[in-house]
């Protein structure tokens, strides 16, 4: 197995144990939307950071499609491809 894939696996394994446990600690809908009122401020920062920087890749990608068509689509997935071709 290369390092890649094994990277691959370890964190698919911790991100479904934290999925996991989450789901044993919610048990109302209330606890599951609102995390039962208790998010710290820094918590909720570190989770409205992470919907910013979904939605400004997802526009940036659509964005530069619009603008400059199948190369801005080239434009948005050089570096993803570039990754897996020196990773692999």
């Amino acid at each position: 197995m290369n390092l890649t894939l094994g990277i691959f696996i370890v964190i698919l394994l911790i991100t479904l144990g934290i999925t996991y446990w989450a789901a044993k600690r919610t048990s109302t809908t209330a606890d599951f939307y609102a995390a039962d009122s208790q998010l710290t401020a820094a918590q909720n920062g570190f989770a409205l950071a992470g919907d910013w920087l979904q939605r400004r890749g997802f526009l940036g990608f659509t964005g530069l499609t619009a603008l400059f068509g199948m190369d801005g689509a080239f434009y948005a997935l050089g570096p993803l491809v570039a990754f897996c071709t020196v990773c692999s």
